[in-house]
């Protein structure tokens, strides 16, 4: 088969191959000079990479024990991991935080030394992480059974405890945020440990055992709800005294969970106490207006922050001239007087399910 006969598609994705290959081998990478190479083999003797790895465990240490002696150690990130020698033939490597550096040990005689490269990886422990999510789960039951009516949660990410959940107000918030810092010696939170462990030729000093917490950071994500409102429905209603004359002077309803209780008063004003369940409420309201004998004036909705007064009035107010006399001048003002019923109540809330509510009515 001839390229002539090949389709006209492949034909082109033949040429640009061809094309490709024709371009890669026309730029060859470009060889240092000869002066270059005789000016660096004058000056670099060896580049020295890395000869051996060692895993070492986060918050742990391997002892390193070598047949010449050591009079220098170089260690690339001393972030990740530091080192303690003990005498000339025995080096202590520690890990401190998670990832990847080098290690440069010189070694032998100082006039001719020799050079040992080793790549040394800190690993995280599972059972420190594991012993750290006991004691967070240990310590937010013991805030949740403190503080009930709160929720906190606690999440340990990293060397980082995160702090979620809902607090009652800004002074809880706030003593739940002391607790926790008051428990950093026992779970690692908080300032700790500086983790500058480097002492040449002599013991090192006491590494905080696995099971005590690394040093962690506290992150304040507790959620703190705004003022409560209280809603409150209210029902004004006028009662005809003849139909409770007819029952009596003084009337006692107990149905269920009902109880109302009224007494004519000596001025015509009729007193009414009592506790109410809303269904059997409606039950005998609804019983009065079929009968005539009670009218619903007004059914308005409340709404005021807890511990904040709201009032309302059902009726109006009518104009009172009055006659002032200054300095020996008469003057009229008009003062307004309100008429129907008014009612006036205040709530507080105690807990989510509780709320203290003061009422007031005037007729």
């Amino acid at each position: 088969m001839d390229f002539v006969s090949i389709p006209l598609r492949w034909r082109k994705a033949i040429a640009g191959v061809c094309a490709a290959a024709t371009m890669a081998t026309a730029l060859p990478a470009a060889e240092p000079s000869p002066a270059l190479k005789q000016r660096v083999n004058s000056i670099v003797e060896e580049v020295v990479s890395a000869e051996l790895e060692i895993k070492v465990t986060r918050r742990r240490s391997k002892i390193l024990r070598l047949k010449q002696d050591v009079f220098r150690v170089a260690v690339a990130d001393p972030s990740i991991l530091d080192f303690v020698a003990f005498g000339t033939r025995e080096v202590e490597i520690i890990g401190k935080e998670t990832g990847s550096t080098s290690v440069t040990l010189w070694t032998g005689d100082e006039q001719a030394p020799q050079l040992l490269s080793l790549l040394v990886t800190v690993v995280k422990d599972d059972a420190v992480d594991q012993q750290r999510r006991l004691e967070y789960a240990e310590l937010e039951s013991m805030l949740n059974e403190l503080f009930p009516n709160s929720r906190t949660q606690l999440i340990p990410i990293a060397d980082k405890l995160i702090v979620r959940g809902q607090a009652r107000d800004e002074q809880e918030a706030t003593q739940i945020m002391s607790v926790i810092r008051e428990n950093s010696d026992q779970i690692g939170i908080g300032q700790g440990n500086s983790g500058n462990l480097t002492v040449s030729g002599t013991a090192a000093q006491p590494f905080p055992d696995a099971s005590q917490l690394p040093i962690s950071s506290v992150i304040n994500m507790l959620a703190i709800p705004g003022e409560k409102q209280v809603l409150l429905k209210v029902r004004i209603a006028e009662l005809k005294r003849s139909a409770f004359r007819q029952l009596g002077a003084d009337v006692d309803f107990n149905i269920n969970e009902f109880f109302l209780a009224s007494a004519l008063g000596s001025g015509g004003n009729a007193i009414f106490s009592g506790t109410f369940n809303d269904g059997s409420f409606n039950i005998v309201l609804r019983a009065l207006m079929n009968n005539g004998s009670a009218k619903i004036l007004a059914e308005p909705n409340l709404v005021t922050l807890s511990g904040q007064p709201a009032t309302f009035l059902s009726g109006g107010e009518f104009a009172v001239p009055t006659v002032v006399g200054v300095g020996g001048a008469q003057a009229a003002t008009t003062t307004f007087k309100g008429f129907g019923t008014a009612i006036a109540f205040t709530p507080t809330v105690l807990d989510k399910d509780r709320v203290r509510l003061q009422v007031s009515p005037s007729f």
